[in-house]
């Protein structure tokens, strides 16, 4: 029979907790006291009591650890932030800072698709206490929304100190009041156990702890062997049913001393604002003094805005004494009666278990299914944006093959066009060119029949001055003209004398001692005398102007008259005594 009951205190105390139960083993006077024990240590055992398990996130970020220990230690950060920085299993710190909650919401970036995880401490007055909250989106995919439920017990596995662990969707609806009353605190209302009454009684969260009497525990327990081991199985008993919602409607494990008809235990001590835990108990039996303690919390990983709190009610204290002896038969049937109750209460358990185990897989399925059916809507509409995106390409590149063929055509066109306009220009060009050549020869035709006529008549002209000065002696010519010889680079005023062997030059007419220059004549010593238009180009600027060329490598005289009829003359005459 003990071992059933310790099988069906398994199941109680996996309820409580989804992961494995850390069994303590006491001696204690009776079985009771035993099965107690067990739930006590399966309910209310220290996180760190359990088997380790893998976790499942990296966590080694020494500069996570180093932002928790001075959150702990209280030195100068209030809050962390964490994050997976793009990787799928490794959080790292993402900023720290003092403040309170709504400092730490203010610092988690608006990202639809990103979870983060921060640890926060809030004060109340000279207590500390600490929060771990997940924020995930409603944005995030249900794989990923699993796969941060999952990790969020690694990383509370890693924050300890944590009262409370919770889920938030929606940062602008959260709040630091919020958070506080989810931590009980300002005021807190924290159950306890009262002797007459299941309800409970509000204290402030710093409100110290005293403990019951020794004298007063040890007086009510030393009482009777009786009505210890009965007073331990009706608390353990009503305990278990108040504190696990599976089983709180299950009755009572009945003992042998239920039925027993007689007059009450003393009154036990009032247990109004304490309850007690495994190792307490097991201490009070074994000396006969009663330590309480208040009741741990546990707190599982919850949903925004959920929380639970194990709360026990009334503890009934059932007759322990009798007024009548009953016989061995029947107390037999009793406890056979008894024996039978208890295998009912174990089937009725075992059956809600499977029960309950039927529908958590049924929720984890329908979770399951829930996420593939929004994987496969996600990798439906993926493909759907993958043609969309390949079609819109495809209308893209159609698009730009068009505009490129026809900025070729326009390109084509307009070399078409350039190159018939250069080919209209070349034809205007040479037709103009062509014009221009046989109106400069025309030009150059008339300009040499007038220079021919020209020549003629200077002929004409020269034979008559030479007629008529050919019987001069000495001096065939004088007056006045400006010269530029050779040797000088500028234009001279002076007074000439021809004769026939040469031509000087005075300062005026008055001064004719000494001429100046003299130009030799004879001895075939000058080459020709030009005119401007044949080579001398400087000169058709200069009105009445003539060149004088020789053959002795001198260069040439420039000489202009005041006329035409003064001009005619003295290039005739000078013709005439150079022998040309």
């Amino acid at each position: 029979m003990i071992q059933k009951i310790f099988g069906w205190v398994e199941l109680v105390s996996r309820s409580f907790v989804d992961r494995p139960v850390a069994y303590e083993t006491f001696y204690c006077p009776s079985d009771a006291t035993r099965i107690s024990t067990l739930l006590a240590s399966g309910v209310h055992a220290q996180r760190g009591t359990f088997p380790k398990k893998k976790m499942s996130v990296d966590l080694t970020d020494p500069n996570v650890t180093r932002a928790y220990d001075d959150i702990i230690k209280n030195k100068g950060t209030d809050w962390l932030l964490v994050t997976y920085g793009g990787t799928r299993d490794k959080l790292s710190l993402l900023s720290s800072g003092q403040g309170n909650f709504d400092d730490l919401c203010r610092n988690v970036p608006r990202e639809p698709e990103d979870v983060f995880f921060g640890f926060c401490r809030e004060r109340d007055g000279g207590n500390n206490y600490y929060a771990l909250i997940a924020f995930v989106p409603e944005g995030v995919s249900g794989v990923r929304r699993a796969k941060a439920l999952v990790h969020s017990r690694a990383v509370g596995a890693v924050f300890k100190a944590a009262n409370i662990s919770m889920n938030v969707q929606n940062i602008v609806t959260q709040s630091r009041d919020k958070l506080r009353e989810r931590l009980q605190i300002s005021p807190s209302y924290i159950p306890r156990l009262a002797s007459n009454s299941g309800k409970t009684i509000p204290r402030s969260a710093s409100t110290p702890i005293s403990k019951r009497s020794a004298s007063e525990s040890a007086a009510y327990y030393k009482s009777t062997d009786h009505s210890l081991a009965s007073y331990m199985h009706a608390q353990e008993s009503q305990a278990r049913r108040s504190a696990s919602p599976t089983y709180a409607n299950i009755p009572s494990i009945p003992s042998e001393y239920d039925e027993i008809e007689g007059p009450p235990p003393p009154t036990p001590p009032k247990e109004t604002y304490y309850t007690k835990s495994a190792s307490a108990f097991v201490k009070s039996v074994s000396t006969g003094t009663m330590y309480e303690t208040i009741r741990p919390r546990y707190d599982s990983f919850m949903s925004d805005g959920d929380e639970v709190v194990i709360s026990p009610g009334k503890i009934p204290v059932r007759a322990m004494h009798h007024s009548h002896m009953l016989t061995p038969e029947a107390r037999a049937q009793k406890r056979l009666e008894v024996q039978k109750r208890k295998e009912a209460e174990e089937l009725q358990a075992v059956k809600e278990e499977e029960e309950r185990q039927i529908k958590l897989r049924r929720e984890k399925e329908e979770m399951l299914r829930q996420a593939e059916e929004e994987e496969r809507r996600r990798l439906v509409k993926l493909e759907e944006e993958k043609r969309r995106a390949l079609a819109e390409r495809a209308k893209r590149e159609m698009e730009a093959k068009l505009e490129e063929e026809r900025r070729a055509q326009e390109m084509e066109l307009r070399r078409q066009k350039e190159r018939e306009r250069r080919r209209r220009e070349t034809e205007e060009l040479e037709a103009k060119m062509k014009e221009m050549e046989l109106r400069a020869a025309e030009a150059a035709k008339k300009k040499a029949e007038q220079r021919r006529m020209t020549e003629a008549s200077k002929k004409q002209r020269m034979k008559t001055i030479q007629d008529k000065y050919a019987r001069a002696n000495g001096v065939l010519l004088a007056g006045s003209v400006t010269v530029q010889t050779s040797m000088s680079i500028s234009w001279k005023r002076r007074y000439f004398e021809l004769s026939r062997n040469a031509l000087a030059f005075y300062r005026d007419s008055q001064e004719r001692a000494s001429p100046l220059d003299v130009m030799i004549l004879e001895r075939g010593r000058v080459a020709a005398i030009k005119e401007p238009d044949e080579g001398y180009d400087e000169l058709e600027a200069i009105p009445h102007s003539f060149a004088v060329e020789f053959t002795d490598g001198d260069g040439a005289w420039c000489m202009y008259c005041d006329s035409a009829e003064d001009k005619d003359v003295l290039m005739s005459l000078l013709s005439q005594a150079a022998g040309l």
